[in-house]
């Protein structure tokens, strides 16, 4: 558990971060995508979710693209219910 915009990990140092329902929730979302990718090793992977109605798809792509993630896909999960969300998996580079 930690603050996104300030993580308490150094960098390269996870090889996995769980991140459910908030990205939206922070000030500087595109910030706290680059500490995550920082923290990660490489070829660690991001999971996360944030609401549908925050973010298109293609935005948190573009965004987890320019924080420097690869192999980045979003999709919709749980369409059409009131726990609809996106789910975003990604790569930190090797």
């Amino acid at each position: 558990r930690g603050d996104a915009q300030s993580l308490p990990f150094r960098e390269k140092q996870l090889d996995f971060v769980w991140w459910g329902l908030g990205i939206h929730k922070v000030q500087d979302d595109e910030e706290a995508l680059r500490n995550v990718r920082k923290a990660l090793r490489p070829g660690g992977r991001l999971m996360a979710t944030t609401r549908t109605f925050l973010y298109p798809p293609f935005e948190l792509r573009m965004m987890s693209n320019a924080a420097g993630f690869h192999n980045i896909s979003v999709e919709c999960v749980g369409k059409g219910t009131s726990t609809e969300r996106l789910l975003l998996r990604a790569e930190a580079p090797n």
